[in-house]
């Protein structure tokens, strides 16, 4: 009784929270939905096949997308020998029966296990397994379809969180892959089978019809993902069983002014509040409802939507060097919950958008979350729509109002984010202006992501104790803490990005954190970038009264501390972190104040500088240093700093800048270093660079006047510019459209991008966002083309260093070092949670190795009492094959344990003993021989393909 109560409480925290932040959002009445049906079903019975198929494709469909979905166009090869891999592995054992949530180990508690989350890839695997049987003539696939569908209307429920019961995600998953079976096949199931169906189908769906009707939490949540999920499963039901259950009409009608409203309120920009893992599925289940229903109603006029036209660039701006994970913002792991390529695939299509099909091809691994993904992809792909790789390096999603800016797309570039925007919204976390840095694939600057708090009540409280958590504290990010308090968290607390600029060679940006913190204090960020160099991070605070101030740094243990100085060392390449102003102050260690510590990742450590005034600034130099070019350190200083004015030189041993931050737009006069010339501009902020004494880059944000040797340039309003010097001529960016006065350096002439003389007037000069060059000639100007489209290089991630041959005899077969998994472990850009799970050796293992980044770690020390070779043995579960890479004192002891291939051992060990101990081979399919001598060695696990969850390991002689 107690736990009920407690579950009901749960929701009804829930309800009161999601109805506080939507309360002005239109309900799916019983009105609405009679005024739907009133408006749209004479429509629809229009439109309703007589006979066979609704959702997807009708019958005199089929045989043209089953001809289709087998040629061997594109990548269609691929993707179909997948899905059959899967459906030979599904149909080749007996469907999932149900266990009750006593007996489920998925879960960190009791309201976590009573979702029945599980039952989500019951119904993921069914959808796939409908599309195997449609596309084949195996019987096999229409058996296991037919017998996971009536063993799966045979669960007592579907969700029995709280009084959610078939409300909430196990219901939207389990629905709609029911009901696509009806759809598809319904030819495989007896009157009997017809019957269990229809009985399961009708009450659950009811509930799930309640559920939007106000009965459960996500009601009129029409940006989150339960609610997307849920109603998705209402419109498959609804047209599914459409002249089968007498509700389902009201189902589909609920379910299209549902849809609606998702595509009035979503964001503008494409982006999630939730995050990105979160935006993935969600977006996965708005398209399923829309192809799927298109067949009768009007669902797909949601592709006019700015949110779906948008949602591919926001994926595309999210993605991490080499496409390799996603942003860290939120209740948020590294990588995609779903997919994302088959989202990209049809977003592509819809709107011929040939970067979202670049990226969906480029993507280091397959697709994430259940099967389903695996089929969709396969239905959406067309091969038609060329791939053409991005080009922009920086983007300002402005509704989410996060930035990223990079050295360029290649596996071994580095981002940096800046995450603005709401405190206060589902899956959030109070990080405003708060920073994050990645380097190929290494995250430097973190963030937590998804605490492990949230299997308590408390951690979905946001009126107050959520943010008692540390993984959603500020403490918690690399941000600034006042007065050692959370920044604030109403409903309309936010940071706002009030500053914009961006550049082939700069960016800069600023953040109004004030909205943020309490008693709304003026506190800005600025961030400088330019690219391949350096980073400026400029922080002002000013307040009526005294405040402590700390700059959080949130580092990898590895980061070495020294004084003012951080150094972040990684396989990419490193960052260096100089604290320039205040002069001579110091990172100290910062342990958490916060009531609950449930950070999930074990490497992680803070450290602060700290001040007290009231007029309070920083100014951090972030060096990145590529691997494969290692530099010195950048000289700097803060050459003043008065009224909101910096003045900053940074140098190095070809070239120095003077930068320049005004707090508003106005006049600078900056001397080009080397030199007595002097660039006028009225501008926010400026880089200068000089070098062999000459000026060689202007860059300026929010520029009106920029006086230069090469030119003259006027405005009609405020816009980035660039000017580049190459090869005796100049090249031009624009970051917007302007009109201009313009003088050019006698012998100059301006050229576009395809080398065409633009004409200057007396009136002026209208240019178009993009780049143009000052050049003497067209040939001239056509070498300064080919040279600007060239400027940004993609760094490639270097590779993993093997360890020399060392001759070494076998340790004797009598010894043996054994450890379980859960001990000692050190990991970065991991997920994994230590849990209990039925079988593991010592009661517990290491959970969702893989659900963390490209990045991700895994680590343990042992200590060798005799040297000799020694093989490896593993116990693990995993649901579906796997690989992995193993390191010995950071070298790979052979070329063959670069890829380890592991077979998949049917499940998590979450119902059953699922685990398999094997010795660890190689990509020749021998057991690796690891060399290791007497002492201490680390042994590291890295780049899983698929998660898997680890026991034990054990080091043996032969």
């Amino acid at each position: 009784m107690i736990k009920r109560l407690l579950l009901t409480a749960l929701i009804l925290l829930q309800t009161s929270l999601v109805f506080a932040a939507h309360k002005k959002w239109p309900e799916v009445t019983e009105e609405v939905v009679q005024q739907y049906l009133a408006d749209h079903e004479a429509t629809w019975q229009e439109r309703m096949p007589e006979t066979g198929s609704r959702l997807f494709y009708t019958e005199t469909q089929w045989p043209e997308v089953i001809a289709q979905l087998n040629n061997d166009e594109g990548l269609r090869p691929e993707y179909r020998e997948e899905i059959f891999k899967i459906a030979d592995r599904l149909s080749s054992k007996p469907p999932q029966a149900y266990y009750p949530p006593k007996q489920n180990k998925s879960g960190r508690t009791p309201i976590q296990n009573a979702a029945e989350l599980w039952q989500r890839r019951v119904g993921d695997d069914i959808v796939l397994l409908c599309l195997a049987a449609k596309i084949s003539d195996n019987p096999a696939y229409k058996k296991a379809v037919r017998d996971a569908v009536v063993t799966g209307c045979q669960y007592p429920q579907w969700g029995n969180k709280g009084k959610g019961r078939n409300m909430d995600l196990a219901a939207g998953h389990m629905g709609r892959a029911i009901a696509l079976a009806w759809d598809w096949h319904r030819d495989l199931f007896s009157e009997e089978d017809q019957q269990i169906i229809r009985e399961a189908m009708t009450e659950r769906m009811n509930d799930m019809y309640a559920a939007l009707q106000g009965a459960y939490f996500w009601y009129r949540s029409y940006t989150e993902n339960h609610n997307h999920v849920s109603v998705t499963a209402l419109g498959f039901a609804g047209l599914a069983f459409y002249g089968d259950i007498p509700e389902a009409r009201k189902w589909l009608a609920a379910a299209c002014a549902n849809f609606d409203n998702v595509a009035k309120y979503s964001a503008e920009d494409g982006s999630s509040a939730e995050g990105v893992p979160y935006w993935t599925y969600s977006v996965s289940f708005i398209l399923q409802f829309i192809e799927a229903t298109r067949t009768v109603t009007d669902s797909a006029n949601a592709y006019q939507s700015p949110f779906l036209k948008n949602s591919a660039n926001y994926r595309l701006a999210c993605a991490t060097p080499g496409f390799q994970g996603t942003l860290p913002w939120g209740d948020a792991p590294l990588i995609d919950f779903y997919g994302p390529q088959h989202m990209l695939a049809r977003l592509a299509a819809q709107y011929d958008d040939h970067q979202a099909q670049y990226l969906m091809e480029h993507m280091p691994y397959g697709p994430n979350g259940g099967s389903d993904a695996e089929a969709l992809l396969l239905m959406w792909y067309d091969p038609a729509v060329k791939p053409i790789a991005p080009t922009a390096l920086d983007y300002h999603v402005n509704v989410w109002d996060t930035v990223t800016t990079r050295s360029g797309w290649g596996d071994g570039d580095y981002l940096l984010t800046i995450k603005s925007g709401y405190t206060r919204r589902n899956h959030s976390h109070l990080d405003a202006g708060a920073l994050a840095f990645v380097f190929g694939n290494q995250w430097m600057l973190l963030a937590p992501g998804y605490g492990k708090g949230s299997g308590q009540r408390e951690f979905w409280q946001s009126h107050g104790p959520r943010w008692e958590f540390f993984s959603n504290a500020t403490e918690s990010h690399t941000a600034l803490l006042i007065n050692g308090k959370n920044q604030l968290f109403s409903a309309e607390d936010r940071a706002t990005i009030d500053g914009y600029a961006s550049t082939p060679g700069a960016l800069w940006t600023t953040i109004d954190l004030s909205g943020a913190y309490e008693g709304n204090p003026d506190i800005r960020r600025n961030i400088v970038h330019q690219r391949g160099d350096y980073f400026l991070v400029i922080d002002e605070v000013s307040t009526p009264e005294p405040v402590d101030v700390d700059w959080l740094a949130q580092i990898p243990a590895n980061g070495v501390v020294d004084d003012g100085r951080i150094t972040l060392v990684s396989r990419p390449g490193d960052l260096r972190l100089n604290l320039l102003y205040p002069e001579g102050g110091t990172f100290e260690t910062r342990k958490p104040t916060s009531k609950h510590v449930d950070n999930p990742n074990k490497s992680q450590r803070s450290y602060t500088v700290s001040q007290n005034g009231q007029q309070v600034g920083y100014t951090m130099l972030m060096q990145p240093v590529f691997s494969e070019k290692p530099v010195a350190d950048l000289a700097a200083k803060v050459v003043s700093h008065e009224s909101g004015q910096w003045n900053i030189s940074v140098g190095a041993e070809e070239w120095d800048d003077v930068v320049c931050v005004l707090p508003m737009r106005g006049p600078m006069e900056l001397t080009v270093p080397g030199t007595e010339d002097v660039v006028s501009l009225e501008a926010r902020a400026a880089i200068i660079r000089g070098s062999d004494k000459k000026l060689v880059n202007v860059f300026a944000s929010e520029a009106e006047v920029i006086d230069c040797k090469p030119m003259y340039l006027e405005l009609n309003a405020p816009a980035g510019i660039e000017l580049a010097a190459h090869d005796g001529g100049w090249v031009l960016d624009l970051d917007t459209s302007v009109t201009a006065t313009m003088t050019l350096a006698k012998g100059l002439k301006l050229y576009d991008a395809s080398s065409s003389p633009v004409k200057i007037s007396d009136e002026g000069v209208s240019l178009d966002k993009g780049s143009y060059v000052l050049a003497a000639n067209a040939a001239d100007a056509g070498k300064l083309i080919s040279w600007a489209a060239e400027r940004n290089p993609e760094h490639d991630l270097p590779s993993i260093p093997v360890a020399k041959k060392v001759k070494m005899g076998p340790a004797p077969a009598e010894i043996s070092l054994g450890w379980e998994a859960e001990d000692g472990y050190v990991m970065s850009d991991s997920a994994v949670e230590v849990t209990e799970k039925i079988g593991a050796s010592a009661g517990k293992a290491l959970k969702g190795v893989g659900n963390g980044g490209a990045g991700e770690m895994i680590e343990w020390t042992v200590d060798i009492k005799r040297a000799g070779t020694y093989h490896l043995s593993m116990r693990y579960c995993a649901e579906k094959p796997t690989g992995l890479t193993l390191l010995v004192d950071g070298f790979a002891p052979t070329e063959e344990a670069l890829h380890i291939p592991l077979k998949g051992t049917g499940g998590w060990s979450n119902t059953k003993d699922d685990w398999q101990e094997v010795v660890l081979k190689g990509s020749d399919g021998k057991d690796l021989e690891i060399p290791l001598t007497m002492g201490k060695h680390t042994i590291k696990l890295i780049m899983p393909t698929a998660p898997i969850n680890i026991d034990s390991f054990t080091l043996s002689g032969y």
